[in-house]
């Protein structure tokens, strides 16, 4: 209507359009020779040192631990470290708030860094994704710090399909991260501490 071109067939191009995003979608990434995918660059080492704490440069990483241990505190520094290295850093906040993330920061570093990107989110990561991946590629941000899962994650978090749909979000991101999760308060003696009590996030 907007064109006032009455002889093209709008409706049959977006029928057209909408039928071959779900067959691609469906079809999704094609299989690759690994003998003939391109080798990583010379001097790369796939891990950030960060004073001995290493930083998977494209996995997901999942930092865990009893509440009010420092979780948050640790990864703001972590991710300014990067950022300090003239790493471009995303900070996805569910948790808390930028004025407190700021605070942090400025207890942190002297001078602040300015290549780290902070983010108040409000909606899980499966819909949030699309969201933060746009930022990413906007900033040209190396890594993200997600803080935290049980905010981020949709559903009942002690669940497979919120572990899969949380880390197919991480995904569409398209570089490294690192996720804040706590530990239940009460472990069997004798055992592991589980991420809400589930295998799936470790």
């Amino acid at each position: 209507e907007r064109s006032g071109d009455k002889e093209t067939d709008w409706f049959g191009l977006l029928e057209e359009f909408v039928t071959d995003v779900m067959a691609t979608e469906r079809k999704g990434q094609p299989a690759v020779v690994l003998a003939d995918a391109l080798p990583e660059e010379e001097g790369s080492t796939e891990v950030w040192d960060i004073d001995g704490f290493p930083l998977l440069q494209e996995l997901p990483m999942v930092l865990f631990g009893d509440s009010s241990s420092g979780k948050s505190f640790f990864a703001m520094w972590l991710a300014g470290v990067l950022a300090s290295r003239d790493i471009p850093v995303l900070y996805a906040d569910w948790e808390f708030s930028q004025k407190e993330h700021r605070r942090r920061l400025e207890r942190l570093f002297s001078p602040m860094p300015k290549r780290l990107h902070y983010v108040r989110c409000e909606s899980p990561l499966t819909r949030d994704a699309d969201r933060l991946a746009r930022m990413v590629r906007e900033y040209g941000c190396q890594y993200v710090v997600c803080d935290s899962i049980g905010f981020a994650v949709e559903g009942a978090a002690e669940t497979h399909d919120a572990a899969r749909g949380y880390f197919r979000g991480l995904r569409q991101l398209g570089v490294g991260s690192l996720s804040i999760a706590h530990i239940p308060a009460q472990t069997e003696e004798g055992k592991d501490p589980k991420i809400f009590g589930s295998t799936f996030f470790k």
